[in-house]
């Protein structure tokens, strides 16, 4: 991570730094014979009377304990006893990596025993600080109650299983069981056959266990928790983190943003978080009042152009008291056939698109395809890259995106296995496009020309769509970007079987996407064109069965309202109220709490000439 270099940075900028604490090298011995290699700083001032708080720290996977040395030094010099070691299987550490398990989750605690018997240490004041592996280390520690305050950065509880989406698997599962700065415990062997043969059930049932941590093992837990989750991640996505973290009962803070593994590296971003980690251990391993709980609770950034030579977005912050779930309104596109999103549905009765995955050199196996890095001219010509795109009008005003994407799909498949992968895209008015986030599936164990429908959720990300630019979605079944930073690498791994999938984009299966914006209003027309009156067309499907959706025309620029009524005159929706301009548009209603029977919807229409009342009658059963 960056962290290294930056405190690099600070260190070399204090001349005295060198000679304002005591460095020791050694190996801590475990209980089961191994050892583990370790580094610790101690401050040339005198301790206080119950001792140094001790700050430790714990690397990310396939790294060492070098990784943390400049910062456990830098800390150091603040008056905090600092260690750092190389987990097991790393570094000059023994013992074999059981790749996060509970063998590792052991070892922190005979480290943490180790420095709670350090007579100049205060035990009551032990944190556990790290990054990806490292975070999974704090989040354990907490778990476990052996630390005093925990920083965790990059980590889900549940990581071992978000390794794992939809039917896909993300390539960096291959990389954490492939990486030569580790040795590993056989079970890797075990691992690694499963998902050279795609065996994806064993995998998702095996790989978890004793990795992931139960919500339960967080229960009646007050330990002070610093969460850092991060968009853009490609090994863990945030929305697991951050419902974990609303659950969490301890005094915490959450940063949701930039910096993870192959995210925006932003300077500000870095520093920013910097700061929070001081203000934590000095707040309470020091008990010096920072000021950092009297911040708001959560801090969450979004993306947005322009982007850097680097590849890198704009960034901005934003401190709340409530991450803004209650602003979301999930505005859905469909597809149509001439490769259009809209709010409209298709016109098409029996259109369909075909995705088609070639794979086109059975010889060119899943062991070949990884040594290549899933690159280069072999896996170009073994695999060729298909995919649909679909763009939107122009967008009427700048909107936020702060949330997980969904897509409905309905498709017909003709072999077992299939992958549909959709991205998500802001292409400016030179059609340049800007890659944002994904969402990733592979069917499995499907039947030859039989219609499937399935609802997939995408990773979480927060970005501002630009006003007058437009959404961009690409259906692909290789998930590489144009993104500069990794994209040229498949996100998940491709399906090694060759397929042809029909993708329905029709007035009777109108497959959609979902994007969580924070905004009601539209941001798009539903169609071009001159609106020569104001019309409330009947809803469709009608009879409808929990959700139905209304169209509705705008002749000039108004305000509207857009209400459900019952059959007493009793107000149940209120769809849509607020000004709009000219145009078509639609509104979904959802009645899958309500009881059968027959209800209304009235729009009312106020413009600078006009005042107009339009009502249906609709039929729901159930």
């Amino acid at each position: 991570m960056n962290s290294c270099i930056k405190n690099l940075l600070f260190f070399l900028l204090i001349p005295d730094l060198f000679f304002a604490q005591v460095r020791h090298d050694f190996f801590i011995p475990l209980s089961t014979g191994d050892s583990l290699d370790a580094t610790y700083f101690v401050p040339v001032a005198s301790p206080p009377t119950s001792g140094y708080p001790a700050q430790i720290f714990v690397h990310g996977f396939g790294q060492n304990k070098n990784s943390d040395t400049a910062s456990a030094r830098i800390y150091a010099y603040s008056n905090f006893f600092a260690l750092c070691y190389s987990v097991r299987g790393h570094g000059q550490s023994s013992g074999l990596s059981t790749i996060m398990s509970n063998r590792e989750r052991q070892d922190l605690k005979e480290v943490i025993q180790f420095v709670e018997n350090l007579a100049f240490v205060d035990s009551n004041s032990i944190g556990v600080i790290g990054g990806s592996q490292g975070g999974l280390h704090a989040l354990w520690s907490i778990a476990d109650s052996i630390s005093n305050c925990a920083i965790a950065d990059v980590i889900l509880p549940n990581w071992a299983s978000n390794l794992f989406t939809q039917g896909a698997i993300k390539r960096m599962f291959g990389v954490i069981l492939k990486n030569f700065q580790v040795r590993y415990h056989p079970v890797r062997d075990t691992l690694w056959n499963l998902l050279s043969r795609d065996n994806y059930d064993s995998l998702i049932t095996i790989f978890p266990i004793n990795r992931d941590l139960s919500l339960l093992e967080f229960q009646n837990k007050n330990i002070p928790l610093m969460l850092m989750l991060k968009y853009q991640d490609h090994y863990f996505e945030a929305k697991d983190g951050i419902n974990f973290f609303t659950q969490y009962d301890g005094i915490k803070k959450l940063y949701l943003g930039t910096g993870g593994h192959f995210s925006d590296s932003i300077e500000e971003e870095w520093y920013y978080q910097f700061s929070w980690i001081t203000n934590w251990f000095n707040q309470f391993l020091k008990n010096i009042n920072t000021g950092i709980l009297d911040l708001p609770v959560y801090t969450y950034a979004y993306s947005q152009l322009p982007m850097d030579s680097a590849g890198y977005f704009s960034w901005v912050r934003n401190e709340v008291n409530e991450l803004p779930f209650n602003q979301i309104v999930y505005h859905r596109f469909y597809f149509h056939s001439d490769s259009t999103i809209k709010y409209s549905y298709p016109i098409s009765t029996d259109f369909y698109f075909s995705l088609l995955n070639k794979y086109k050199d059975t010889n060119y196996n899943f062991e070949t395809a990884y040594a290549d890095n899933f690159i280069g001219a072999r896996f170009d010509s073994a695999f060729e890259k298909n995919t649909i795109t679909f763009i939107s009008d122009s967008l009427n005003e700048d909107v936020v995106m702060f949330g997980v994407p969904k897509a409905k799909l309905f498709f017909i498949p003709n072999t077992d296995k299939i992958p549909i992968n959709l991205q998500i895209y802001e292409q400016d008015s030179l059609n340049y496009k800007y890659f944002l986030t994904r969402i990733n599936y592979v069917g499995r164990s499907l039947e030859n020309g039989i219609l499937y429908n399935v609802e997939i959720n995408g990773n979480f990300y927060s970005h501002k769509f630009k006003k007058g630019n437009r959404i961009r979605i690409e259906i692909t079944n290789i998930d590489k970007t144009n993104r500069l930073v990794f994209g040229k690498y498949p996100f998940v791994f491709p399906v090694f079987k060759s397929s042809e999938t029909l993708i329905a984009a029709n007035l009777n299966y109108a497959s959609y996407i979902e994007l969580p914006l924070l905004k009601t209003d539209y941001i798009l027309r539903i169609e071009d064109g001159i609106i020569s009156n104001y019309e409330l067309n009947q809803n469709y499907p009608n009879p409808f069965n929990s959700e139905t959706s209304i169209e509705y025309s705008i002749k000039n620029d108004a305000n509207i309202n857009l209400t459900v009524f019952d059959i007493l005159g009793r107000e149940i929706k209120v769809l849509f109220s607020g000004s709009q301009k000219s145009g078509k548009y639609r509104a979904t209603f959802n009645a899958k709490n309500l009881s059968s029977g027959i209800y209304f919807y009235k729009l009312e229409v106020t413009d600078q000439s006009n005042k107009l009342v339009l009502m249906k009658k609709m039929l729901l059963i159930k």
